[in-house]
């Protein structure tokens, strides 16, 4: 659905010069237009007999060379033709003759649209008027059929459509004398319907016009209904019920919340053009104040479109009904229930690992396959987008919901992924040098790992490594990067390094293809490189979606690989909200949505055998490995409180190959600052490595050998060895999930459904037989554990009877977790 505007009106703050009125229609936000072509018909030099002056006098051929230039302006502007309105009348009382020379002009229009790939040609019917008595209804009529009907033989020729117009009756001094043709829906029926038969196909349609009903003052709900798909194209517009003033909407009393949702109900899938030359007009506005008018009125136009084009979904919570779902980084909100608000908009919004699925205790699934905006308010959950929401019916708990959407809704990627990644802890030189990377950095964190008894894995170089955002070349910190990796490699290590889809403007990679819209970088309507504002600062991005910006993606990364044998790459950034729909520096370009950009992020890299991500849509069942949004150093809010249901809800939307940040926290904010002397809680660094030892993969950033005491540098490297102890049953466990789809770590009310565990955030199943419940508050030297049905075996040999809750004693060096043993 596209937003145009009429040219008319806008031409006159320009002496008529159509390619600056295509600049600032297009500057505005607009990406078609309704093009008032100027056909120079005087109508009084006509009926004088004077035909000779008007364009639509000479053959088609000349009046397509007559257009040629300005139609080249309107490619160039890269605005489309939505439709064109043809001159009128075509009859005036007692001058009949006229008629048969405007249906001569119609056809050659009609020809001219096809040439000019416009689809609608609006075309007024005739009235009757009071003033003239002898042109009775039925004469009138009869005009109307020859008028329309002599247009068949060339509209079946072509690809144009003729759209009558719902009218008011007029005359030189009454503005508005009462309804005209098709103003009644049955008649505009009885004639649309009539055409098409006769015409052997779809030829003819309706233009609904806002500003006629009004004035005619008809049901605009009960007409729209009634005409359903014969309606092909608009003309928006509003006034004041007496006047047809052509301002733009809400400048009269026209209903446009009615418009909107009547226009929904008949899956209407034509344009939104704007007749509103009357709020435009050089005598009505400044030329100073024309822009920022027609931003309205575009603005007005996209909130149209996202009413009419939204499917909606409209039901009520069942009772103790809870709900899991949109995104990782709403973890804190869930599970949703009656009492509680939770709204997302899945294409302006997504925080960590996305997905357009909600899971509930009661077995019912909402999905979509594009995206949505959710709302759960007061008890009703509301749901509106362009395809159809899915409210599904699976089973009786959650488990049902997560199963069902697994195998329907979904699949498991079966794919072999690096052992050792999930065999040894990574290791990530971020905090450890935030953004002052260096070689000789690199290699002494990788010295001190195998010095202190840490078994090697893979090793990332974060960001600041490279030359600048988008030119992946080693900086002058690192002069011997071909030497440093081979001494990692030497040591045991797999080598990834950062990267993310942003490209400094000042980059010499950026420069060739500025001009190379498009092949290269996201774009607004005006063809630049759109300006994003991201973590650091303001770069433009690279499109995924585009063949030019992948293949110089891929021959950076390829060249990496081959001149420094690096095995891959942490692809970081390209989250859905970070592509904002207006950048910097004008409006994001929709042909790439979001959801799109970040899909096509994420595929690019998935491709590289060794590879992190951290900000997915919609790739659930995936074989990715996917990372929790960066953990600040902390217990509460964004800390360690946050691993544990954020791991659960990766595996509940899909993404079971999961690693809970780094250990003792990803945020630098105030760790690597020396002026803030910033000093590490030892218990919680412990508590945290505690912790992540279950994860499928475990991730250091800061060296704990250097920032910790020796008591509790050894207590974080035992957990680092239970991690690698864990590992054969971890490896299991990711054969199984690609399998059958199973979570790794599962939500205790997954795993026993219906037995009061929907809250249970604090500990989970490792599989379905090792309930695992770390300490993640300060302070705690007890841990409450909730044990469900069966048996439970500690890893001290104790049995616990299940179907209780017990405060099992956790000092720093205990780790609580059971084994199922029946």
């Amino acid at each position: 659905m596209k937003i145009a505007v009429q040219t008319g009106g806008i031409t006159g703050h320009f002496d008529f010069n159509l390619a600056k009125v295509l600049m600032i229609i297009k500057r505005s936000g607009f990406n078609a237009i309704d093009w008032n072509i100027p056909t120079g018909i005087d109508l009084k030099k006509i009926l004088e007999g004077n035909y000779e002056d008007n364009i639509f006098h000479k053959d088609i051929e000349s009046i397509k060379a007559h257009f040629s230039q300005s139609l080249d302006f309107i490619k160039r502007s890269g605005l489309t033709i939505t439709q064109m309105h043809a001159p009128f009348p075509a009859y005036v009382p007692g001058e009949a003759q006229l008629l048969d020379y405007m249906i001569e002009v119609y056809k050659k229009l009609i020809i001219f649209s096809d040439f000019a790939n416009c689809k609608n040609l609006i075309v007024h019917g005739i009235c009757t008027r009071s003033d003239h008595p002898e042109d009775t209804k039925e004469y009138i009529e009869n005009l109307n059929l020859k008028l329309f009907e002599s247009l068949i033989p060339t509209l079946v020729k072509t690809n144009v459509t003729v759209c009558l117009e719902n009218l008011f009756t007029w005359r030189p001094s009454v503005p508005y004398e009462g309804p005209g043709h098709c103003s009644d829906a049955d008649e505009a029926i009885e004639i649309i319907d009539h055409l098409n038969k006769k015409a052997g196909k779809e030829c003819f349609g309706l233009c609904f016009d806002t500003g006629h009903a009004n004035l005619v003052g008809f049901d605009s709900k009960k007409y729209i209904l009634k005409l359903g798909n014969r309606i092909k194209s608009l003309h928006i517009h509003d006034n004041d019920g007496i006047t047809d003033l052509h301002l733009a909407p809400y400048s009269g009393n026209y209903d446009w919340t009615s418009f909107c949702d009547t226009l929904k109900e008949i899956n209407y899938e034509g344009d939104l053009s704007f007749e509103t030359f009357g709020q435009v007009a050089k005598d009505r506005i400044p030329t100073e104040l024309l822009e920022s008018s027609l931003k309205s009125i575009a603005e007005c136009g996209e909130m149209f479109k996202t009413r009419i084009e939204n499917m909606n979904l409209s039901f009520d919570f069942l009772e103790n009904e809870l709900w899991w779902g949109g995104e990782v980084g709403s973890w804190n909100k869930m599970p949703i229930s009656a009492a509680d608000t939770f709204k997302i908009n899945f294409r302006t919004f997504g925080h960590n690992q996305t997905a357009p699925l909600f899971l509930s205790n009661k077995g019912r699934i909402i999905f979509c396959k594009s995206v949505f905006i959710a709302k759960f308010e007061n008890g009703v959950i509301n749901l509106s987008g362009k395809d159809k929401i899915e409210l599904i019916d699976a089973g009786k708990n959650l488990r049902d919901a997560y199963d069902y959407a697994a195998h329907k809704l979904y699949s498991f990627e079966k794919r072999d992924l690096p052992k050792i990644h999930f065999q040894a802890p990574q290791y990530n030189t971020w905090v450890q040098m935030g953004y002052m990377q260096s070689e000789e950095g690199v290699l002494s964190y990788a010295e001190g790992i195998i010095k202190n008894g840490y078994k090697p894995g893979v090793l990332m170089i974060d960001e600041g490594w490279q030359m600048d955002y988008g030119d992946w070349r080693f900086n002058y910190r690192f002069p011997n990067p071909k030497e440093m990796v081979e001494k990692l490699h030497t040591m045991g290590f797999k080598v990834m390094l950062w990267v993310v889809p942003y490209l400094s403007v000042c980059s010499p990679i950026f420069r060739p293809h500025w001009f190379d819209k498009d092949n290269h970088f996201c774009r607004t309507y005006d063809d630049q490189p759109a300006i994003d504002h991201w973590w650091n600062g303001y770069t433009t991005s690279f499109n995924m979606c585009l063949e030019g910006d992948r293949k110089l993606f891929t021959e950076q990364l390829e060249a990496l690989m081959k001149d420094y044998d690096i095995d891959g790459f942490k692809f970081d950034g390209g989250n859905v909200k970070g592509y904002r729909p207006n950048a910097v520096n004008g409006k994001r370009h929709e042909k790439y949505p979001p959801e799109a950009l970040n899909m096509a992020w994420n595929d690019f890299g998935a491709k590289y055998e060794y590879h992190e991500y951290k900000d997915t849509y919609n790739r659930m069942g995936r074989a990715v490995i996917q990372r929790i949004c960066d953990a600040a150093h902390a217990w509460e809010g964004n800390g360690i409180n946050k691993l544990i249901p954020s791991g659960l809800m990766q595996n509940l939307l899909g993404y079971p190959y999961n690693c809970p940040d780094m250990i003792g926290g990803g945020c630098v904010s105030g760790i690597n600052e020396e002026e803030n002397k910033f000093v590490y809680d030892s218990e919680l660094f412990v508590r945290n490595a505690q912790l992540a030892a279950f994860f499928p993969i475990m991730q250091f950033s800061a060296a704990p050998f250097e920032v910790l005491d020796e008591k509790h540098a050894k207590l974080v490297k035992a957990a680092a060895d239970l991690h690698i102890k864990l590992s054969d049953k971890i490896l299991k466990l990711i054969k199984h999930a690609m399998e059958t789809g199973e979570p790794i770590m599962q939500h205790m009310e997954y795993a026993y459904p219906n037995c009061g565990y929907e809250r249970e955030i604090e500990q989970f199943m490792l599989g379905s037989d090792l309930l695992v419940a770390p300490v993640v508050n300060q302070g705690e030297t007890e841990k409450r554990v909730v044990l469900p049905q069966g048996k439970w075996k500690d890893p001290n040999g104790k049995i616990f009877e299940g179907r209780q809750t017990i405060i099992y004693p956790a000092p720093i060096e205990v780790i609580p977790y059971f084994e199922k043993i029946d």
